[in-house]
């Protein structure tokens, strides 16, 4: 590079994870979350992501919604009851994307928490996340944010 030249390079990204067909619904002031997972990368080769760790629900007061970032507004862990009480998957992407509603190729069938009854008086983010067991961190990949207000 010389001195006063620009250079511009495009880097695409693949994510391991994917949140996809996110929904909420509200009624009244019961509100339900929807949302599956996608792996894009199954579908284009044959790697080894590691199994579907967490699959989690995150409510928050602030716009920080997330992980480390949910508000105690007196719903435990948000977490599927279907699964036991449990947020900790560990299943391996085969079985996953197998499932009933599952894809067969990329994608598991959809994760649902609620209906829960919300407070009414305050606005509230919520979204979805999940994450593999790739790294000691386990980063989540997240859905967007989406403000149910109650006000």
């Amino acid at each position: 590079m010389q001195k006063g030249k620009k250079t511009v390079q495009d880097i695409t990204v693949t994510p391991y994870l994917q949140i996809i067909d996110f929904k909420t619904e509200l009624v009244g002031e019961d509100l339900t979350i929807k949302y599956r997972v996608r792996a894009p990368l199954l579908s284009r080769n044959d790697v080894n992501i590691g199994n579907l760790y967490w699959v989690r629900f995150f409510i928050s007061f602030t716009m920080y919604c997330g992980n480390g970032n949910n508000s105690n507004i007196g719903f435990g862990e948000w977490h599927n009851p279907e699964y036991n009480g449990r947020k900790e998957l560990n299943r391996r992407w085969t079985d996953v994307i197998n499932d009933e509603g599952g894809n067969g190729v990329d994608t598991s069938p959809e994760y649902t928490l609620g209906p829960i009854t919300l407070k009414r008086g305050y606005l509230y983010r919520v979204r979805g996340g999940a994450n593999t067991n790739t790294g000691s961190s386990r980063p989540y990949n997240y859905s967007e944010i989406v403000e149910i207000d109650l006000r």
